[in-house]
């Protein structure tokens, strides 16, 4: 089912401090990737040091129409003669750049060159969906298959939404992307009997089963990395992932991600250019999640004792995209690893403690998913002298309020970065023992700006203190600019101020008691 891959190793003999070793090589493509076409693209990162590129295309003049788009680096068209033409281009880069966290890819911003013999898109579609489309052929087993998963199911989104899940739970991933696998699915037979299967295998299977209804969807290519661009001049390499897409429901499926329930995509797909195969229409783009559906929160109660050491729960949920990702991560740990786990993240919230994990079920594909701890904290206060409790999580969710505050810590962009929306909300019950009086609370806060609003709310109750937090961010992504970061970071400041706050108290005699 998966290539075999050969290796030759070159030896060096007696190479000493000094010495210049090098290679040279030649690679024979045998089958070409897209018959009658070939596609290159060549893109540098400014966090590699490149010495001395060269790069040397030369094509029949007259037999091979060859597309040629660069930029960045030094070089073109070079010569036209003796039936051939040829493009040289030479790059150099000696100043290293530093990492910015979540940037965009090189591929969008950086030096490139990118050459085919697509004539567009389309072109290129046509090229994918020729050699795929006979691979989601609706066999005898397919049939079978699924009208024993749909069986007394007439609704046609519940049908798609059946057969969806069922090859997300049951159809291992595993690559092959060697030669003209990287393009062209196994067949789906082939899939089915061996229950594995890359993206494109993942694509063909579900095709050919939605097929088997009577539902139409076709295959659609993407950038399945930090690429939020197409190439001007049309790339196989940028279009490195496969999803599927159904027309009548007006909904794209990636079964590939396990964890993300049928009418959702995971976060790195939103809002990206995607190349449908079948019945291309042009260049469009995958829906991005409106910011109100992506939610985070919170619930955590804390009983403090005498002693100073406290009893807590805290209960999370993460709604729309924001539930894959947390369902993925508490999929992986093992029974035998959750104590650790608890004691963990206890200790990184600055306590001492122990506890046992709370999580449903994560293989089931909602829309949301509820997790959280039960735990006993050795430290918490500081008795029996007067002290402050910081107000945070224990247990924090996906993603806590305290991470809006994180680009503080990032230097200046300079680059583009991958962004998104969403509703970040904690809700804190803090019951203090009643040899302890409560000195003061915060005052609440309240701030916004273009995109952003945050509000926070502090009630006392006796010896009890309820905290509300919301953080609501309207970006509508999926990429963010410098400019955009650098308008945040006032607002950034102020939240912090707020998360800063504390609740003092002091111990009372036996009098006041």
């Amino acid at each position: 089912m998966y290539s075999d891959i050969k290796t030759k190793v070159i030896i060096f003999p007696d190479v000493a401090v000094g010495d210049k070793v090098g290679y040279s090589y030649k690679l024979v493509e045998k089958e070409a990737l897209f018959p009658g076409h070939f596609s290159m693209t060549q893109s540098f990162s400014n966090l590699i040091a490149f010495d001395d590129v060269r790069i040397s295309v030369s094509v029949p003049a007259n037999s091979l129409d060859l597309r040629v788009f660069a930029a960045g680096v030094e070089g073109g068209l070079a010569e036209d003669r003796e039936g051939r033409r040829q493009w040289v281009w030479t790059y150099k880069n000696q100043e290293i750049a530093t990492p910015e966290y979540g940037s965009v890819a090189p591929i969008d911003y950086g030096p490139r060159i990118i050459v085919s013999t697509f004539k567009d898109y389309g072109a290129l579609s046509e090229g994918y969906e020729k050699r795929a489309r006979p691979k989601s052929a609706v066999t005898e087993k397919v049939r079978s298959l699924a009208a024993e998963l749909t069986r007394e199911v007439t609704d046609k989104r519940e049908q798609a939404k059946i057969l969806y899940t069922w090859v997300a739970k049951n159809i291992n991933y595993a690559g092959n992307c060697f030669g003209v696998g990287s393009v062209v699915p196994h067949d789906v037979d082939m899939i089915l009997d061996n229950r594995l299967g890359d993206c494109k295998d993942h694509a063909a299977l579900l095709q050919a089963l939605l097929l088997a209804k009577g539902i139409e969807s076709a295959p659609v290519l993407i950038n399945a990395g930090s690429s939020y661009k197409l190439p001007e001049v049309p790339s196989i390499t940028v279009l490195n992932h496969v999803i599927n897409y159904i027309p009548s429901l007006d909904l794209y499926a990636d079964s590939t991600s396990e964890y993300t329930p049928f009418g959702l995509l995971p976060q790195d797909e939103a809002g990206k250019p995607v190349i449908q195969t079948a019945n291309f229409i042009g260049i469009r783009q995958t829906p991005i999640p409106n910011y109100t559906s992506n939610n985070s929160s919170m619930k955590m109660v804390l009983h403090f004792n005498e002693d100073g050491s406290a009893d807590g729960e805290t209960n999370n949920e993460e709604t729309g995209i924001l539930s894959g990702p947390m369902k993925a991560g508490m999929a992986e740990i093992q029974p035998n690893m959750e104590d650790l786990l608890v004691r963990y993240i206890i200790a990184k919230s600055g306590y001492t403690g122990t506890g046992t994990l709370i999580k449903a079920d994560p293989h089931q594909l909602s829309d949301r998913y509820t997790y959280g701890s039960k735990y006993h904290i050795a430290n918490a206060i500081n008795l029996p002298g007067p002290g402050a409790i910081n107000i945070g999580p224990v247990f924090p969710s996906e993603v806590s309020i305290s991470d809006a505050v994180m680009t503080l810590n990032i230097p200046e962009r300079t680059l583009n970065f991958g962004c998104i929306g969403g509703v970040s909300i904690e809700e804190y019950t803090f019951d203090l023992p009643k040899n302890v009086k409560i000195m003061s609370i915060p005052k609440e806060a309240h701030l916004a700006d273009s995109r952003t609003r945050y509000d926070s709310t502090y009630q006392q109750k006796g010896n009890t203190v309820i905290v509300l937090r919301k953080f609501e961010d309207r970006t509508p992504g999926p990429v963010c600019t410098p400019e955009d970061d650098k308008q945040f970071r006032p607002m950034a400041r102020n939240i912090l101020k707020d998360l800063k706050a504390q609740i003092i108290y002091q111990p009372m005699d036996d009098a006041q008691k």
